[in-house]
């Protein structure tokens, strides 16, 4: 009994091990798989050089407001990222002492004003009156100081009065003369008005009034920031109620309105400046989009860190809506070619490298739909393309992706790829 089982255990595992050899037999020979791949019809197309340059985005306008006056902030209701009109306040510094300073120096301006109306205008007729009695009664006194003083005088001639009565006689008389020339002096003045250059000292005096209560309504203007255009708050330096000097930073300001893209060329393409015909850019962020773009401007001088020349491009608003201020971009510069002649372009993805060094592509059999190894010589990179100098001819057909599961003969289904035919 145990040596029948042990041989029909021994004939199963015969046909077990049968069954396994037929099944890999089987395998062996068993139809490779069709794949699937992307492929592009070889073409030529005019030669153009494109070159490409790393840079970051900008925000057009990027400024720090600041208080032009100093002072305990008041109001301070922002945040950052808040989308900020044009005109709409940022910040507010306590007003209650610039408010005072206009006061003052209005009262002062006015005050100034009317001395010099009246000094224009001259003096009142009761005045004049006034003085011209004055100028009666001196002269009263003057000519009753002549007759004593003559009195004295001839008394003393014959010693009949002392010295010291004369001399009293003498000061007098002096006196009178001085009174009704003073007098005098006054009435001519009321009756022709201030002097030309009193005049001109009061209307000197209003203009310097003038201009600084020009300058403390300025200063009271200044205790409100306002934004300067329409932006975004990127940045807060201060807090609410803090006592801020005049001049220091309150907030970051960006206007979103225009984005640029701020990148660095070297000398060859500064040389070449009038060859570029076109230009765009990428963002990191969406390789796969293109972004129109106009050239603002190119530095004349190199920078001092890396010895190349600014560049600076505006991005077009009705594409840039994806970019945001400090993102990183590529600008795209298509130059003439100084030596246009029609070219083969493809992806530079379709390429690979044998065993022996060799650049190559997969070339499609278009009849047996099999690939062959192709080796090819390339040129020039023009963005994600390449030059083929030799190895193919138009007509062809070549693989666009997908080269490394490739093997030589294999049958492959076409997925014609139109996103990479040359421009």
């Amino acid at each position: 009994m145990n040596d029948r089982i042990l041989k029909i255990v021994g004939l199963l595992t015969f046909l077990a091990f049968l069954g396994c050899s037929g099944s890999s037999h089987k395998d062996q020979y068993a139809p490779e798989p069709v794949r699937p791949i992307k492929a592009m019809v070889v073409s030529t197309s005019p030669s153009k050089d494109i070159r490409t340059f790393p840079g970051i985005v900008r925000a057009s306008r990027e400024t720090e407001l600041a208080f032009r006056v100093g002072g305990p902030v008041v109001e301070y209701d922002i945040h950052i990222g808040q989308k900020v009109t044009e005109g709409s306040v940022i910040a507010r510094i306590d007003p209650r002492d610039f408010e005072v300073e206009v006061l003052q120096v209005s009262a002062e301006l006015e005050q100034a004003r009317a001395n010099l109306k009246a000094m224009k205008k001259g003096a009142r007729a009761e005045d004049i009156a006034r003085l011209e009695a004055e100028k009666m009664a001196a002269a009263s006194r003057m000519e009753e100081a002549q007759i004593n003083f003559h009195r004295q005088q001839n008394l003393l001639m014959e010693s009949a009065t002392a010295k010291a009565q004369y001399d009293n006689a003498r000061t007098a008389l002096d006196t009178a003369r001085a009174n009704l020339e003073i007098v005098d002096q006054e009435l001519k003045k009321a009756r022709q008005g201030a002097r030309i250059e009193d005049i001109e000292a009061a209307e000197a005096h209003i203009k310097s009034l003038t201009a600084n209560l020009t300058a403390a309504r300025n200063a009271l203007a200044d205790t409100t920031l306002v934004a300067p255009f329409d932006g975004y708050i990127s940045r807060k330096y201060i807090e609410a109620h803090e006592n801020v000097p005049e001049g220091q930073p309150v907030v970051a300001f960006l206007d979103y309105s225009n984005m640029e893209v701020k990148a660095s060329l070297p000398e060859t393409i500064i040389a070449r400046r009038k060859d570029i015909t076109d230009l765009y850019c990428t963002l990191d962020s969406f390789p796969e989009r293109t972004i129109k773009a106009a050239i603002k401007e190119i530095g004349r001088k190199t920078d001092s860190a890396n010895q190349s020349y600014p560049m600076t491009v505006v991005l077009d608003q009705s594409d840039a809506t994806i970019a945001e201020s400090g993102m990183a971009a590529t600008v795209h510069l298509v130059l003439e070619n100084i030596n246009p002649t029609a070219a083969i372009f493809m992806p530079t993805v379709a390429l690979f490298s044998d065993g022996n060094g060799n650049t190559c592509v997969w070339r499609i059999d278009q009849k047996e739909m099999r690939v062959s190894k192709t080796p090819v010589t390339v040129g020039n990179l023009r963005g994600d393309t390449i030059q083929i100098v030799s190895g193919l001819q138009t007509g062809e057909m070549v693989a666009t992706a997908g080269a490394r599961f490739l093997r030589e003969g294999q049958t492959v289904r076409i997925i014609i790829d139109t996103e990479k035919e040359p421009v």
